[in-house]
């Protein structure tokens, strides 16, 4: 299944006006000798998070993530022999929905209360606050977020949100606002840097980073402003992932694209205060560039529903939960319908040769 294309929101960082690039344009990107440094730890994080673990039943997790949108999406699987019933109960599938709308319907509503140096509580500037609170979930459509993500968790692994602050245009074009909004990121998108740190120490991770992919015209409008981004190469070049070749600024590629794609890698440092952008092997800001805001935690936090281990950071969902009574259900509806064909379809014979096929129990089948 082909990772879904991804989309971004833009900055504040990455909304600012394309500066002017000198006469003289430097023949290679600044900071181009860091750059094994970040290589080296993307593809640890890669190599973590592609290999075969028993807490994703041997398997990597990007095929478990996968089972798992199959199974909350009732996938209808293809048949393995001509006679095998195709069917899916989509058990699994109507209890996630029953359970998100419990959860849904709930009062989760804040409650914010004010008090003065003295501890003394000032109710009406607490219900002034609160009214700010519902005012802004109103225009971020909170509602509509919460509900995506809670279907996420309780169908993958993990939920990974991510808080930043942007700069929206109003309607009368002449005035912009600054406000916070929360970004739901696919699991697939997001790579730990330690997979055995688990998610309520997510601050402990030595690094984490979110992978994107989007069409060179569109990220040359979210980050053509970096003097670097002139160096970027769109696509991926034949000899991208070749470890026999001493790869130059420009060529690495931390996965596949398309002819017209960049890969957009955001990475973070919590223990030394980092973050820099990395597009198709090109640093867009000098190494050791502060991360903003002044909050001790990556700006992606990772929700899990349940722990699998002290020692590991992905959890347990309901679907992962969910699938071995749902392939046991699913099976017994197909041996129960090849019943059935078999009654009304009795298989036949005719005595001849010592040799039969396979499919001679198959409904409606006649062997001579």
């Amino acid at each position: 299944m082909p990772t879904p294309t991804p989309t971004i929101s833009p900055s504040l960082q990455e909304q600012k006006a394309e500066r002017t690039l000198p006469s003289n344009p430097p023949q290679k990107p600044a900071h181009s000798e860091s750059l094994l440094h970040y290589i080296v730890l993307l593809e640890k994080a890669k190599q973590q998070r592609n290999q075969s673990l028993a807490y994703f039943d041997d398997q990597d997790y990007e095929t478990d993530y996968i089972q798992n949108e199959k199974a909350k999406n009732t996938y209808l699987r293809a048949k393995q022999n001509e006679a095998e019933v195709r069917v899916n109960t989509g058990t699994t599938e109507k209890k996630l929905e029953t359970v998100v709308n419990e959860l849904l319907s709930l009062n989760l509503k804040h409650e914010v209360k004010a008090f003065d140096k003295d501890d003394l509580e000032i109710q009406e500037l607490g219900e002034d606050i609160s009214d700010v609170v519902t005012r802004s979930n109103q225009i971020e459509k909170d509602e509509d977020f919460w509900e995506e993500a809670t279907i996420e968790l309780l169908a993958q692994r993990a939920v990974f949100i991510e808080e930043r602050f942007v700069e929206r245009r109003l309607r009368n074009r002449t005035q912009t606002v600054r406000r916070a909004e929360k970004i739901l990121h696919s699991g697939l998108k997001v790579f730990l840097g330690d997979i055995t740190v688990p998610a309520y120490r997510q601050h402990e991770q030595p690094f984490q980073f979110l992978y994107d992919r989007l069409h060179y015209d569109t990220a040359k409008t979210y980050y053509g402003h970096f003097p670097n981004f002139q160096f970027v190469k769109k696509g991926t070049p034949i000899f991208a992932n070749d470890q026999s070749r001493d790869l130059t600024a420009g060529d690495y590629r931390f996965g596949q694209l398309q002819q017209d794609e960049v890969e957009i890698i955001t990475f973070e440092d919590l223990p030394h205060n980092e973050k820099v952008t990395i597009i198709n092997g090109v640093l867009m800001q000098p190494p050791n560039s502060p991360m903003p805001g002044t909050l001790p935690n990556y700006s992606i936090r990772m929700f899990t529903l349940r722990s699998l281990s002290t020692d590991f950071a992905y959890g347990r969902s309901l679907i992962s939960q969910a699938k071995t009574l749902q392939a046991v259900n699913n099976e017994a509806i197909r041996l129960m319908i090849r019943k059935w064909q078999q009654s009304l379809e009795p298989p036949m014979a005719v005595a001849k040769g010592k040799v039969y096929s396979r499919n001679i129990w198959d409904p409606g089948s006649f062997s001579s």
